[in-house]
């Protein structure tokens, strides 16, 4: 090729925009800045994780102190209750039957909520279909029968008055 011959930079499109030449646009390459964006990017990760493991070993330490505490208060309890030790294996048994014993508590109050509420949405559908049904009726020229209507106005105006 010919050494006179001067080839012009190459500009992208996106360059020619009114205000673009103010500040350099970084594009994709980490020659062109993208390389500064991703080693801050990885910084902030790194600070993250650091946080998360300092609170991790924190968390860890507490439970371990809660575990002695109850450690120490259960050898106390079992020493003075009765004269043999219990084994590992007995103490790890008996915490499983605490365990499942909690278990079918918590299912059987579960179970007792369920139907509470089932009994409580019934009674109030029931409720609200004879409210409905009361309200329907028509006469014979499709006018509400206003009869109803005043009956169920005074019992709620009675309930009003035999709550205060």
């Amino acid at each position: 090729m010919d050494d006179n011959i001067k080839r012009k930079p190459f500009k992208k499109a996106h360059t020619k925009r009114p205000g673009a030449d103010k500040y350099k646009k970084f594009i994709g390459n980490k020659s062109e800045g993208q390389g500064f964006a991703d080693n801050r990017k990885r910084k902030v990760q790194h600070e993250y994780l650091k946080i998360l493991s300092k609170q991790r070993k924190k968390d860890e330490h507490q439970a371990n102190q809660q575990s002695e505490r109850n450690n120490r208060f259960t050898d106390k309890e079992e020493s003075s209750s009765s004269a043999e030790k219990f084994t590992k294996f007995s103490k790890s048994k008996w915490q499983s039957e605490q365990t499942k014993v909690e278990k079918a508590r918590k299912k059987t109050e579960a179970l007792k909520r369920k139907r509470e509420r089932e009994e409580a949405l019934a009674k109030y559908s029931d409720k609200k279909h004879q409210k409905n049904k009361t309200f329907c009726k028509r006469t014979r020229k499709g006018q509400p029968v206003m009869k109803n209507q005043i009956e169920y106005l005074l019992t709620k105006i009675e309930k009003q008055v035999n709550k205060t």
